[in-house]
This record gives structure tokens, sequence and C-alpha cells, in this order.
């Protein structure tokens, strides 16, 4: 036979014992959903300061993105300057050392040639053509080197033979004696002389050494 449970309780303590379940039940309950939102809080926030962390990440990888564009943005600028520059430089630069051209003169000269001046100047060769009848000027005209010297020989024949030498000299133009003219030097009866000349300088130039006579100083070839 099973036996039953005989509950001696009286009825007010009972129901202050059920009623003490339920509390406790409830008060499980709170604490349960506290810690659950505890939990969920803490993680919202771990979340959160990873993702504040990122965006500060990203925030600084822009900032040097940035920087980089702004330095090669100035780099372009600079280039471009340099560039233009260079273009300039090009288009002024003269194709030869003037050392180089002196020393061709110098070598040329025959023994009893003596220089007093040596004139240089770099210009530009005005070439006007013809369009529809009306003259206009090249964008960019023909550069020149024109040049005189001056000294004085013992003769004509020495004056020529200088000037011949220069006529015969590749990139040498123009080549044309002024005047000569009688002229005492040191109570010696000599020959006065200017010789001009044009140097072409949209040519390009090779300086190369002479060595074949003994007070050479320098020479070039076109």
């Amino acid at each position: 036979m099973s036996q039953r449970n005989i509950d001696l309780l009286p009825e007010s303590i009972r129901r202050q014992c059920e009623m003490g379940a339920r509390t406790g039940r409830l008060i499980t309950s709170v604490v349960a959903a506290v810690l659950i939102i505890v939990v969920f809080a803490t993680q919202s926030r771990w979340q959160l300061d990873r993702e504040r962390q990122r965006l500060d990440v990203a925030s600084e990888q822009a900032e040097a993105v940035h920087a980089a564009e702004r330095q090669a943005h100035l780099l372009e600028k600079e280039l471009a300057e340099i560039t233009r520059y260079i273009a300039m430089y090009e288009r002024l630069a003269l194709p030869l050392d003037i050392s180089s051209v002196l020393a061709t003169l110098v070598n040329e000269l025959p023994t009893s040639v003596t220089l007093e001046a040596i004139d240089l100047e770099a210009g530009e060769r005005r070439a006007a053509r013809m369009i529809r009848g009306a003259a206009s000027d090249d964008a960019r005209p023909p550069r020149l080197l024109v040049g005189e010297m001056s000294g004085f020989a013992l003769t004509d024949d020495e004056i020529a033979r200088l000037v011949m030498r220069l006529q015969n000299r590749e990139g040498f133009e123009e080549v044309t004696l002024d005047f000569s003219r009688t002229r005492a030097v040191r109570d010696t009866i000599a020959r006065e002389f200017r010789i001009s000349f044009r140097l072409d300088l949209d040519h390009q130039y090779e300086v190369i050494k002479a060595t074949a006579s003994a007070n050479a100083i320098g020479d070039y070839a076109q």
C-alpha cells in the first residue's frame, strides 16, 4: 500500500512557503536577466571598442593616403616645373663650349698671325617665310653664334690662308674678311684685319681633343 504524505503545516505557513518559492524563482529570473544584460552590454562594449580601434586605424590609413596623394601632387608640380626648366635650358643652352670654339680659332692661326680680340655673340637667326603673301617668323628661329676676330699679320697671304682654313672648317658659315689695312706694330709694317663668321647652334657638335700640334688647345667636330 502506498502511503500518502501528511502535510501538517498550517495553511498560512504553506502559503508563505509558496510565496517564498515564487519570490525566489522571481529573484533568480531577475538575476539571470541582469546577468544576461550585463554579458550583452559587456560584449557590446567590447565590440564598440574594437570598432573604434578599427575606425582609428582606418582614419590613420586614410590620412596617410591623403598625405601621400598631396605629396604626389607636389612632386608632380615640381616635376612639371623641372621639365619646363629643362626644356628652356635645352632651347637656350649652347651645343658646344665656347672654349672649344676659341681653341679651334687659335689652332687655325698661321704662325705670323696674332689675334687682338675675339667677339662671340649668340642670337637667333630671324628666318621669315611667306605664307599667303605675308611674311611670318618661325616659332623657334634657328640660333647662331656670330663671331668676329681681329688682329694683324705680316702679309695679306697669311690673312687669306686663315680665311680659307676657317671656310674649310665644317660648321663655320659665312666666313668673310671685313677689312685688311696697313698698320704699324712695334716699328714693323703689318696688315690689320677683321674676320667675321657664324656657327649654326642648332647642330650637335662633338668635342675632339687635338694632339697633333704642340700648341693645340682643343678642337671640335660637327
